[in-house]
């Protein structure tokens, strides 16, 4: 495991060398992103699906980019009234037909939603799309006779010089703009209550608080006032083990197990509880019954031995879902029992599920580039999150 140096977190000039690929400011402008994502929206969803047109399913494909098919229910709950479906694999499910909306999302040059969209388009469903301008996926869309909202990201376009380097730009700075459209499209669709109206209002409340949350997590916080950088202190030279209690959390506890894995380089393992804390206990102990080695016999060698691997849990808590309390009593007594008294946590409270969700995800999107900048990583990982025929590799 890479030991973290924790005085380059503290050091604005240092973390500014380190962080080459402006990653940090691409995370503190996720807010602004958001607000440019709706104005694109409200241009362009509200002739897209008429009322008449409404479709019996939505089957949304956004393999790329994190849980945002998840996150999508995650805010919808039962409000919704239609049914959303995830398409997997690149291939639609076989009963698609022109009663059905295909909604695809993504950067724009993955061959696997690219393949999506003429197969909507063979099969006579309607298509929407959200992605860059410019995009093959948007000449696709409207080759498909669909429906694009130009989602804006600040990224080096498709194609152009340092775009192949570019590629870790998916887990940093298109979740936000790119689930903007997926609510301003699903609601015009009624598969959820965001339509492009004024409805996105709550939206806008979502882009405040994502910047509530880059301010608290800014390179000038110091470290013991920093919730992201205190979080990857103490997740460095660990597996962190991360459990979301509430559904928003369940949806950013995946979602930081992305980051941690695709921009820190560290393994991470997820889940919602009340799952998680009864089937992955066990990697808490799976170390301790395993040593080949007498830690009480002074003449073992020790010239070959490694370093014990230690996992570290991290609790995401919604604190306003209903079943939160519930869960996290089980989770501390869980971890408690197994001798982890050591646990990060990051929690939020107050606003709507939409507005919970970004503060989670925001906080722990910087604790894992902190994470990555800290050990010397770097955030940006080439070939990170590419789609092909069979799935995001």
């Amino acid at each position: 495991m890479n030991i973290l140096d924790e005085g380059l977190l503290d050091d604005q000039d240092g973390i500014a060398r380190a962080d080459a690929a402006d990653t940090l400011r691409a995370l503190a402008g996720a807010g602004a992103q958001v607000r440019r994502a709706v104005q694109a929206a409200r241009e362009a969803v509200p002739a897209a699906i008429a009322a008449r047109d409404r479709p019996r399913t939505v089957i949304l494909a956004a393999p790329a980019y994190g849980p945002l098919g998840h996150a999508l229910r995650a805010v919808t709950g039962g409000d919704a009234a239609l049914p959303l479906v995830l398409a997997a694999g690149g291939v639609l499910p076989g009963w698609a037909g022109p009663m059905d909306l295909v909604l695809l999302a993504g950067r724009g040059d993955e061959p696997g939603l690219i393949e999506l969209a003429g197969q909507a388009y063979r099969r006579g469903c309607q298509v929407a799309a959200a992605t860059p301008a410019g995009s093959p996926l948007e000449a696709a869309a409207q080759q498909s006779r669909g429906v694009v909202v130009r989602v804006p990201v600040d990224a080096v376009p498709v194609g152009a010089v340092g775009y192949a380097d570019d590629t870790a730009f998916a887990a940093q700075t298109a979740f936000w703009p790119l689930f903007t459209a997926l609510l301003a499209l699903t609601g015009a669709a009624g598969a959820s209550a965001f339509t492009p109206g004024e409805a996105l209002a709550g939206v806008d409340a979502m882009a405040d608080r994502l910047d509530e949350a880059s301010t608290r997590c800014r390179p000038a916080a110091d470290a013991y006032l920093n919730p992201a950088k205190g979080l990857a202190v103490a997740m460095a030279g660990t597996i962190p083990v991360i459990w979301g209690a509430g559904t928003v959390a369940g949806v950013a506890a995946e979602r930081f197990a992305t980051m941690c894995v695709g921009v820190a380089a560290t393994p991470a393992l997820s889940g919602a509880l009340p799952t998680a804390g009864r089937y992955q206990d066990r990697v808490f102990t799976a170390g301790e019954a395993g040593d080949a080695e007498d830690p009480d016999d002074f003449f073992r060698d020790r010239v070959d031995e490694s370093e014990p691997v230690r996992m570290y849990p991290v609790l995401l808590v919604d604190h306003d879902d209903p079943d939160t309390a519930a869960q996290l009593d089980r989770a501390r007594r869980t971890l408690s029992a197994l001798g982890q008294s050591a646990v990060g946590e990051v929690g939020a409270r107050g606003g709507s599920p939409l507005e919970r969700l970004a503060e989670l995800i925001a906080v722990t999107d910087f604790a894992a580039v902190y994470l990555a900048l800290g050990t010397g990583v770097g955030p940006a990982v080439p070939g990170l999150f590419s789609w092909t025929e069979g799935g995001p590799r």
